[in-house]
């Protein structure tokens, strides 16, 4: 997991970081939520 923790902060477009069983266990990656990033950047600039 340290790949993503490394990782995560320089992108833009992950949501939420679901850390799953299988991932603790080292069987799999945690589930990466992203967002489209044209509908994130018209939510901003309507803020």
């Amino acid at each position: 997991m340290l790949n993503i923790m490394y990782d995560i902060p320089s992108r833009d477009d992950i949501s939420k970081v679901v850390i799953t069983k299988d991932a603790i266990l080292k069987k799999g990656d945690p589930l990466l939520i992203t967002v489209d990033r044209k509908k994130r950047r018209k939510k901003q600039h309507k803020d």
